[in-house]
């Protein structure tokens, strides 16, 4: 059997074998990180702890700002507080954003197992809700040969919806400077599924990779909000897995 290594430090990785593993005759599930890289890779936000921004659960200076961050304040004045609400589920630690350049921009695909057992874990508390996931732009598609998000969902098996087709302008967000982000038109449509995906759910949460100025999340809960389809007994929040 060839020597396993850590994907962060290269160190090398123990062989631990059960039992069922060796008769089980199938491919092993190789740990790619070892325990020291992962605790300084992913660390779970507490959604409870005090001196967080009221609306997307930022961490507040302290002393600093009084319930929102700077970029919620800004979106205060055009939208209501409703459409803000927003969780996020682990740090934006500098090895997770290696992890996640490696694995959305270099199509490292392998890496979301990483992912799956924490994510697994913490979905748990979103069980309520029915998913929904922000389409790829054509061009990004093409050239990833997968989407990031949905295939994170597909491995703990949770359904979700595409409910938007794309319109921008094809540019990945992250190539976007922060004022150009915020000045983003809207880019989705809603289309057929995401009609009949209104009609049908209730509780909605919008799930994303990484929240940065919220302004592609908000431009996408405003073209959901926005239409008949969406009443008074709907509830839409949205969740990413870091917050820059």
């Amino acid at each position: 059997m060839n020597d396993t290594f850590c994907e962060f430090c290269q160190g090398k990785l123990p062989k631990k074998l059960a039992l069922e593993d060796i008769f089980a005759w199938r491919p092993l599930n190789t740990p790619y990180i070892c325990s020291d890289c992962f605790e300084a890779w992913l660390q779970i936000q507490d959604m409870d702890q005090s001196h967080r921004c009221k609306a997307c659960h930022r961490i507040l200076k302290s002393g600093g700002e009084a319930d929102y961050c700077q970029d919620c304040l800004r979106w205060l004045d055009t939208y209501p507080s409703y459409y803000l609400r927003h969780h996020y589920l682990f740090a934006y630690t500098d090895m997770f954003r290696d992890w996640l350049f490696r694995y959305k921009y270099h199509g490292d695909i392998y890496l979301g197992q990483l992912l799956k057992g924490p994510l697994e874990h913490a979905l748990k508390v979103y069980r309520s809700y029915s998913f929904i996931i922000l389409p790829s732009s054509p061009t990004s598609l093409s050239q990833r040969n997968f989407h990031p998000v949905g295939h994170l969902l597909d491995l703990v098996k949770q359904p979700y919806c595409i409910p938007f087709d794309y319109q921008g302008d094809g540019r990945k967000q992250a190539r976007k400077s922060r004022q150009e982000r915020l000045k983003l038109s809207q880019p989705f449509v809603l289309n057929q599924s995401g009609i009949d995906f209104i009609k049908a759910h209730e509780k909605i949460i919008f799930f994303d990779d990484v929240y940065t100025t919220g302004t592609t999340l908000l431009s996408a809960k405003r073209a959901m909000i926005e239409t008949p389809y969406f009443t008074d007994k709907h509830e839409l929040i949205s969740l990413s897995l870091v917050r820059e």
